[in-house]
C-alpha cells in the first residue's frame, strides 16, 4: 500500500509539472498580431494649429488646417513671378510634411520642370516664401506624435 501512495504522488508530481510550464507565447507572434491591427493610413489626432485646437471633430479640425494652410500659401505665393520655358503643366505639387518635433519640411515636387536652373529657382522661392509657416502640433497615432503630410497644388499661371 505504501509503494502505491508513493507512485500516486510520484504520478501526480510530474502531471502537475506539465501544468505549471505551460508555454507563453511567442513575443514575435504577438508583435505581429498588434502590428497588423494598425491602421497606417490613419492617425488617431490630426496635425493641428492653435487657432483650431478647440475643434473636437478630426475632420473638422483636418479642414480648419488645410484652410488656414491653403490661405497662407496663397497669401505667401499670389503675387510671385518667374518665366519657366517647357513647363507642360500648370500645377505644381508642394508637399508640407508635419515633423514630429512640429518643424515643417516643404517639398515641391520638381518633376514637371525640365530645366534644372529653373527648378532649383522655384524651390528656392517656394521655401523661402514659405519658411514663416506657422507652428503645427503634430499628428498623434496611439499617444504617439507621427509625422504626416499634407499635399498643396500650387497653379501656375502663364
Amino acid at each position: 500500500m505504501r509503494y502505491i501512495i508513493y507512485l500516486v504522488l510520484l504520478g501526480n508530481t510530474f502531471i502537475s509539472c506539465d501544468w505549471i510550464h505551460k508555454k507563453s507565447p511567442d513575443q514575435e507572434v504577438l508583435f505581429n498580431e498588434e502590428m497588423a491591427k494598425i491602421d497606417w493610413n490613419n492617425v488617431d489626432e490630426p496635425p493641428s494649429i492653435t487657432s483650431c485646437d478647440s475643434i473636437t471633430d478630426p475632420n473638422l479640425k483636418k479642414e480648419c488646417l488645410y484652410n488656414i494652410l491653403t490661405n497662407y500659401v496663397h497669401y505667401k505665393l499670389n503675387n510671385q513671378s518667374f518665366i519657366i520655358d517647357n513647363f507642360y503643366s500648370d500645377t505644381l505639387w508642394v508637399a508640407l510634411e508635419f515633423k514630429t518635433d512640429s518643424t515643417i519640411a516643404i517639398v515641391p515636387d520638381m518633376n514637371v520642370i525640365n530645366d534644372e536652373q529653373v527648378k532649383f529657382k522655384v524651390d528656392s522661392i517656394i521655401k523661402s516664401k514659405l519658411d514663416s509657416l506657422p507652428k503645427i502640433i503634430p499628428a498623434i497615432k496611439r499617444g504617439i506624435p507621427v509625422t504626416t503630410q499634407i499635399n498643396f497644388p500650387i497653379v501656375i499661371e502663364k
